[in-house]
């Protein structure tokens, strides 16, 4: 049975590691709670890069 990890969503900013032309900042949307989203977010980034919490927010505009 696969692992619950809530019903909410979170948004994670993603810092790439490519320094030979400068990092690049990606959003991301983690189906999990905060205090989970970070650990997911790693797991499928490639090595070297680094991921927070977003701190704003997504809008309809």
């Amino acid at each position: 049975m696969a692992e619950s990890f809530g019903n909410e969503f979170t948004i994670v900013e993603v810092t790439t590691d490519d320094t030979a032309i400068r990092p690049s900042r990606q959003l991301w949307v983690a189906a999990a709670k905060p205090s989970q989203a970070l650990t997911l977010v790693l797991t499928a980034v490639p090595e070297g890069w680094t991921v927070e919490l977003a701190t704003g927010r997504l809008t309809r505009q």
